[in-house]
């Protein structure tokens, strides 16, 4: 049973990270579109 539930924490924590990178992602591209905008 508490191998299970580390598994889910585990599992929770990774799709957290993976989201969080999406995230940082996003704002980067987001940066990026609104300098063009600003020098274009």
């Amino acid at each position: 049973m508490k191998k299970v539930l580390s598994l889910s924490v585990n599992l929770n924590y990774l799709i957290f990270e993976i989201d969080r990178e999406g995230n940082e992602k996003m704002k980067v591209r987001r940066f990026i579109s609104e300098c063009k905008r600003k020098i274009g």
